[in-house]
């Protein structure tokens, strides 16, 4: 069987009410007898008291709303109307800042992964591996794709679009075969050391 909700249940709280609690907390009343006073559930009761609180105290148990309440307002100089327009402060921002390759930006991404691959004189295959993966992860290898392509079609006028994004698709698989089996080829070495 459902209890009926009070009387004044969901309706806004008006000054009389605010000043209402106020005196009956600081005779000492708990949250049931200033809900049954006020004709609201205590849940809602204690949250409103909350609000009065300093900002500082807001975030106290609810069994310590009221005893919190009245320590406060034992004040003769506590103004609850201004208490109650504080606003706690936003909460911060904490950016999160990817380094490495993960903190790079698509565009950049694809640019030092091409340069990095048509490069021929560089020592980074571990960098180009990272830089591959890192473009697969993120499901770029159509931009890598057309980098090279168009970079293709730029080098050999007569080529076609069709046949430039075939050849960068070939390139670039057999980029991957190239650093895979590199890979494997050293975790063997590296088995081998350990043994």
């Amino acid at each position: 069987m459902e209890l009926a909700a009070p009387a004044r249940s969901g309706s806004m709280w008006t000054e009389a009410d605010y000043e209402l609690a106020l005196e009956r907390v600081r005779a000492g009343a708990s949250v049931d007898q200033l809900a049954e006073a006020l004709q609201r559930k205590p849940e809602a009761v204690a949250n409103k008291l909350r609000r009065l609180l300093p900002l500082e105290q807001r975030k106290c148990p609810p069994d310590r709303t009221v005893p919190a309440l009245a320590m406060a307002t034992a004040d003769p100089n506590y103004d609850w109307r201004q208490v109650v327009l504080q606003t706690p402060p936003e909460p911060p921002v904490n950016r999160i800042v990817c380094s490495g390759l993960s903190g790079l930006d698509t565009a950049d991404l694809i640019r030092i992964t091409y340069a990095l691959a048509t490069t021929p004189t560089v020592n980074g295959d571990d960098i180009l591996s990272r830089a591959l993966e890192e473009v697969g992860a993120r499901c770029l290898d159509y931009k890598l794709i057309q980098t090279r392509a168009t970079d293709l079609i730029q080098q050999n006028s007569p080529v076609t679009m069709c046949h430039a994004l075939e050849c960068a698709r070939d390139w670039l698989d057999a980029l991957r075969e190239d650093r895979a089996i590199r890979f494997d080829d050293e975790a063997m070495h590296q088995r081998r050391v350990r043994w």
